[in-house]
């Protein structure tokens, strides 16, 4: 799912964000929450938090397009998904030599919460008849959640948290650095990209209404 950074092993968000350690700040609109698990060599938790001055649907409209041009747009890292039902779907993600693709069994599951608010979980599983292992790909470990709200002043907050155990012997610091940077560029892609078309919508309902007076006062 494009929506799916890869993701995090199956434990429940609550947990995750009781796993976040040291706090760095990026930028004024973003910023990190990472932890090492008691020091130990295991791939950490990500966090993005970002306020975007549009609406709410604006930014959901963008993140639940399955328009393979939009999605491109603001996730250039979304893999190979086959879709096995409504929820299930396998991912995989070319690696370059010597090391083997990475593929991750997920569900993901969205849950809106109200006109304001809006969850999507991917999580992976453990197994699906229609997905077996292959010998020539690893079956890494992944979660993420996004949760979008809208506030009262009509800006929108995004929180990403996600967490990817690709397995198989790739260097933790190498997972843990593209994790941290496409997680950020994902998220400013997706305000950048929905802003430029909100207000794109925005000027040719305008011109449109300003057509239409003029229409009416020949």
């Amino acid at each position: 799912d494009h929506r799916d950074l890869h993701s995090f092993p199956t434990r429940r968000s609550s947990d995750l964000v009781s796993q976040l350690g040291a706090l760095q700040l990026n930028s004024k609109s973003f910023l990190y929450l990472e932890a090492d698990a008691d020091g130990e060599a295991k791939p950490a938790v990500v966090k993005v938090l970002a306020r975007a001055r549009i609406p709410v649907r604006a930014l959901l409209d963008t993140f639940l397009s399955e328009d393979e041009r939009v999605v491109s747009e603001w996730n250039p890292f979304a893999g190979e998904v086959l879709h096995i039902d409504k929820v299930t779907q396998l991912q995989t993600y070319r690696l370059p030599w010597p090391f083997a693709s990475r593929e991750y069994l997920v569900r993901c599951v969205d849950v809106p919460q109200g006109k304001s608010s809006h969850q999507a979980h991917c999580a992976s599983i453990d197994e699906h008849p229609s997905a077996p292992v292959r010998s020539d790909r690893v079956r890494g470990r992944s979660e993420t959640v996004w949760r979008f709200t809208e506030d009262k002043d009509g800006q929108t907050s995004i929180h990403l948290e996600t967490l990817v155990d690709p397995r198989g012997g790739l260097p933790t610091w190498i997972v843990d650095k593209a994790g941290k940077s496409a997680s950020v560029k994902i998220v400013r892609a997706l305000i950048q990209y929905t802003s430029d078309k909100y207000k794109a919508t925005l000027k040719a309902t305008a011109d449109m209404r300003k057509a239409e007076i003029g229409r009416a006062h020949v």
